[in-house]
């Protein structure tokens, strides 16, 4: 199974009116993207879309209603329209912090997990009760269920996190910070859930997580906890010990391929984005840095890994020498070999969206820098790097809060929020053939005898299907058709190709042997098929299953773009420059939370190298975020002059909101930022973490 999009976390914007639709758009967008649909209740704001995409081309979608405070469900499935937006969560209850949605790799059956909360009393004297993880699913053509609860009532679920099986098995994980626990629940293949049980007892606040399941049954959980990597596997219905993984956050974590399970991160101290990798033996492979040396990789980023084992990363970074933060890329080869950092494009520091596809067909979402900081989107190809990326939402719009699924061949969905037009804004980008669904090729035939239970139905996720052909190996030619029927004159093993075209021309070809005797007696495996259309045999995903299955593009599809030249070298006289020197934080305070809350400021020491100013920000994670009720991770800032070599008392001032949260907490973790500007326009910026306890 592959992840394809991140539980959302939860910031306050408001909007105002949203429009049902979006006008005067385009029918296709660069690069074949279909020109973007309006989600979410006409007449609603809605915010913070994500999706999730099956192998079938089958998508589905939440997004946060603000107006009502619901969360609600769309699905487009594969070849249909997006149904309309319909409330998932419970009535009466307002979603808050992280939600996620999953699709089935085998059809269109999905699941999904949030935290919700009630109130009660009279109005403006009204209590809360604890966030508690609600789920809720949909079977294979069927209608959405009714939320269930994983976590106790009356303990707070944060963070929970899904990952659904091609079977229907699933697990859930989150954590409860009233104990500070780590739990999880497994869904049997026929729906119904397991008690929770404890994963692991945290020494301390886990600010994120994430959990895979491999088809075995196994599941592998990685969670950050006061700035440590922590891992466990649930194997025979037992968690193992806790591993540690060393300092960091920022974590995404994927499986696909042979069951691979790879996780990025970002390490403390900060120097650029990793990834390990899950070995046979269930150890973790050692560190790989994606990123190039000198840059602030400091941001979490997107992984996904096709079925061929393939995988992609995005991530974006401060890059140096004053170039701001640009969205960089890595591939992995199926030989697991990572290609180089390629840089993508000016960005803002969101988390990108991301979609490998088998063979190189890879696509990576996010939100541009440029005016209006469109939603930008950049394409590979087998053999060649990403092109440069392209403006998708198009001039005057924005493309915050990016979120992009695959189904594993090619093909691409994403929404994002268009905060100008007023609308969450879904589009695809088709690079695969239809889905080759129904598919029945028998194992064995008797020469002579026709065979007429061949038979499949093809569906493309967003064009239409254009034809179907046989090639039954025997050198009697193609055959087109969905049922067709078909004599072997001689005994053998042959090799079916079964083949289907999308109107845009890619083709996707499943291979399958069949076995042809002489005679019917000779079938000593007691046969469910006798060579007169008796259904049974190969289908996929069953036993015998095709051998392989390829994906073909069309002949006239374009050669990707370049990617972007090389900034030109500067000039002499500024090449010879001397570099700028970070400048050097001194803190007035480290561990006690009470003495930063007495202040009411976080007070620091400056030196810079040069004359010029500094800009210090104060961020917190987007969990503390939520809980110091701020719109934003921005804590507090404040912009100083400063001379050169000379100490610069700097102030950020703490709002009296903020300070009566954060006294309730056991401890706030502050990431410190200052970008300094010399005199003569150049940059540097140096970065730490203000750690605090009650």
């Amino acid at each position: 199974m592959r992840r394809s999009a991140l539980a959302v976390a939860m910031t306050a914007v408001f909007l105002p009116t949203v429009a049902a639709s979006i006008a005067d758009a385009d029918p296709m967008t660069p690069d074949n993207w279909t020109a973007p649909v309006a989600l979410g209740v006409p007449g609603h704001i809605s915010q913070y879309p994500t999706l999730s995409m099956g192998a079938g081309g089958d998508v589905t979608a939440l997004v946060k209603d603000f107006t009502a405070g619901d969360l609600v469900v769309q699905s487009h499935p594969a070849g249909g329209a997006w149904s309309t937006a319909e409330p998932l969560s419970n009535p009466g209850a307002s979603v808050v912090g992280g939600y996620q949605v999953v699709t089935s790799s085998t059809d269109d059956g999905a699941i999904a997990i949030w935290t919700e909360y009630t109130e009660s009393g009279t109005p403006p004297f009204t209590t809360r009760s604890p966030y508690r993880a609600y789920t809720a699913s949909r079977t294979a053509g069927g209608a959405w269920g009714a939320p269930v609860a994983l976590s106790p009532a009356g303990v707070s679920a944060i963070g929970p996190v899904i990952a659904l099986g091609a079977d229907g098995r699933a697990i859930a994980l989150w954590y409860e910070s009233d104990d500070s626990t780590l739990h999880a629940a497994i869904r049997a293949a026929d729906g119904s859930w397991g008690a929770p049980m404890l994963v692991a007892t945290t020494a301390g606040m886990v600010d994120q997580s994430d959990v895979v399941l491999r088809r075995d049954g196994t599941a592998v959980a990685v969670w950050q906890e006061n700035g440590n990597l922590k891992s466990s596997t649930l194997r025979d219905a037992t968690w193992s010990p806790v591993t540690d993984l060393g300092r960091g956050g920022g974590i995404t974590l994927a499986t696909g391929g042979d069951d691979d399970v790879t996780f990025s991160y970002v390490n403390v101290p900060i120097t650029g984005q990793f990834v390990r990798s899950l070995d046979g033996d269930d150890t973790w492979t050692a560190p790989r840095k994606l990123s190039v040396d000198g840059a602030l990789s400091y941001y979490q980023a997107a992984l996904d890994i096709a079925p061929d084992g393939s995988a992609v990363a995005a991530w974006p970074q401060a890059d140096t020498g004053g170039a701001g933060n640009q969205m960089h890329v890595a591939r992995r080869d199926t030989d697991g070999t990572w290609s180089a950092d390629q840089t993508l494009g000016k960005s803002v520091s969101d988390v990108p969206g991301a979609a490998a596809g088998a063979g190189g067909l890879s696509t990576v979402g996010y939100q541009g820098a440029t005016t209006g900081a469109p939603f930008m989107a950049a394409l590979s190809t087998p053999g060649n790097p990403f092109a440069a990326a392209a403006s998708i939402s198009g001039s005057g719009a924005t493309g915050s809060n990016v979120a992009v699924g695959g189904d594993g061949r090619g093909s691409a969905a994403a929404v994002y929020m268009d905060t100008i037009n007023n609308v969450i804004a879904a589009t695809f980008q088709d690079r695969s053939g239809p889905d080759l669904r129904d598919l029945n090729v028998p194992d064995h035939a008797t020469v002579g005898d026709e065979v007429s239970s061949f038979s499949v139905r093809p569906v493309d996720a967003f064009n239409g299907v254009d034809e179907t052909e046989w090639d039954f190996g025997d050198g009697t030619g193609p055959v087109v058709g969905e049922h067709p029927a078909h004599t072997y004159a001689e005994a053998g093993s042959y090799t079916i190709d079964v083949s289907s075209k999308d109107t845009l021309g890619w083709v996707t070809t499943k291979h399958f042997t069949i076995t042809v005797r002489a005679d019917a007696s000779d079938d000593d495996d007691g046969g469910d098929n006798d060579g007169a259309g008796t259904p049974g045999g190969q289908t996929p995903g069953g036993s015998g299953g095709p051998d392989k299955i390829t994906t073909t593009p069309p002949a006239t599809v374009p050669a990707p773009a370049p990617a972007p030249a090389p900034a030109p070298a500067p000039p002499a006289e500024q090449a010879k420059a001397p570099a700028l020197a970070a400048p050097s934080m001194m803190l007035a305070h480290r561990q006690k939370l009470a003495t930063v809350l007495s202040r009411k400021a976080i007070r620091a020491t400056i030196v810079a190298p040069a004359a010029g100013s500094v800009k210090v920000t104060a961020t917190v994670s987007r969990a503390d975020a939520k809980r110091l009720g701020l719109k934003s991770t921005r804590l507090a800032l404040s912009t100083t002059k400063v001379k050169a070599n000379a100490k610069t008392q700097v102030s950020l001032k703490l709002s009296a909101a903020a300070r009566k949260r954060a006294a309730k907490l056991k401890r706030l973790n502050v990431t410190l930022t200052v970008v300094f500007t010399a005199a003569d326009g150049r940059t540097s910026s140096t970065k730490t973490t203000l750690a605090t306890r009650a």
